[in-house]
């Protein structure tokens, strides 16, 4: 699975994710640690919503929260976009594959 966060495409194992979440409520957590933004609640359970490394500190919401198994814990990551499909462009073989 593709997930799409401040312009990047990033990789996500598909047996890991759990769920994904378009625009959920996603509830500010005073003095929260870096990297954290909030929590959802998903199924009886409150999931922390981490942002990932290369996006913090940008302004935006994003779109969805991707519920990920993290060894036993449950966790949401704050992406833009998530597709199923995985497309190299032209241009940017050379830098996959060399």
């Amino acid at each position: 699975m593709m997930i799409r966060i401040d312009g990047a495409w990033h990789g996500l194992d598909r047996r890991q994710v759990e769920q994904i979440l378009s625009d959920p409520a996603v509830f500010d957590v005073p003095k929260a640690p870096a990297g954290v933004i909030g929590l959802v609640h998903y199924g009886g359970q409150i999931v922390p919503v981490l942002e990932h490394p290369e996006a913090r500190g940008k302004a935006g919401k994003r779109r969805f929260v991707v519920l990920v198994r993290d060894g036993g814990a449950l966790r949401g990551l704050a992406v833009d976009e998530v597709t199923e499909k995985f497309v190299f462009e032209e241009e940017n073989i050379d830098q996959i594959y060399r």
